[in-house]
């Protein structure tokens, strides 16, 4: 009798290993001929998102010298796949009638150029290319609508602020008008042991308060905001369309605010963005 029993338990062993060996031969054939593509799919979306929660730290680090009157911060970018680099871009703030306050942010009284410049993160992925950009404030996203983080331009009641940010560099980083794979930035923490993934890989930066011009009491009856020269002007106009009393022309890339507003408050801090020394984590 005893015989029997180990004899069918051996039969239910081999049973069950084959059918546990047949399970797994069929799921890495399905991974490998359909769902190969999928997981590369989330890693990418993974990396993209990664890099977007990386860009709104470094945006809040930035703020703390652009709004809370710090004078120096430090902040890592991981390249997860992707590359970075500084992007010359520009907001322009005109009005057709004239008004003499802009003058004071080195324009003219119909028109001032105010330099932004962005840091961008792009992922050239396998069916399009997404970008990351820190600009003026706020963080966009190219592949979608709304501002990842919102820059400091509101309107509270008859007043309206804008408050911008203007990055600049010193020799450590390239700067460029348009993507150019040769003036990316390159890893300056690196693991000391392989394999090294892009992962582990940082661009560690310092961002140093220089400057700041404010000006008080600007007239808004027809003051326009001009981003036609920015990164993406299409998501600064969608961050433009949810603040409350405004008008738009989305044609031009040009906005205005409404007639509920009396007083335009204009504040633009020159912040230097420089590369730390590289070191082996």
């Amino acid at each position: 009798m005893s015989r029997r029993t180990d004899s069918s338990r051996g039969v239910s062993d081999v049973v069950a290993f084959v059918l546990t060996f047949s399970i797994i031969i069929t799921g890495v054939g399905v991974v490998s001929t359909g769902g190969f593509d999928q997981l590369t799919e989330f890693t990418a979306d993974q990396q993209v998102d990664n890099g977007e929660r990386g860009m709104e730290a470094a945006a809040v680090a930035v703020d703390d010298v652009h709004r809370s009157n710090d004078t120096y911060r430090e902040f890592d970018l991981s390249l997860s796949g992707g590359n970075i680099w500084f992007n010359e871009t520009a907001l322009t703030l005109k009005t057709p009638t004239g008004d003499p306050n802009l003058t004071e942010l080195g324009g003219t009284s119909n028109k001032a150029r105010i330099e932004l410049n962005a840091l961008e993160h792009r992922f050239d992925l396998s069916d399009e290319t997404v970008n990351i950009a820190y600009e003026g404030g706020g963080v966009f996203r190219s592949d979608t609508a709304r501002a990842r983080y919102e820059p400091g331009i509101k309107v509270d009641g008859d007043t309206a602020i804008v408050s911008l940010v203007n990055l600049t560099t010193d020799e450590s980083i390239d700067r460029s008008g348009a993507y150019r794979p040769d003036i990316t930035l390159d890893p300056t923490s690196v693991p000391q042991r392989s394999p090294v993934s892009t992962d582990r890989q940082f661009v560690s930066f310092s961002a140093k308060w220089q400057d700041q011009k404010r000006v008080y009491e600007t007239s808004a009856d027809d003051l326009e905001i001009d981003v036609s020269d920015t990164a993406y002007p299409r998501q600064w106009g969608y961050f433009f369309e949810e603040i409350e009393s405004g008008s738009w022309d989305n044609t031009n890339n040009v906005y205005s605010f409404g007639p509920d507003v009396e007083t335009v408050v204009i504040r633009v801090s020159t912040i230097e963005l420089a590369i730390l020394p590289r070191r082996t984590l």
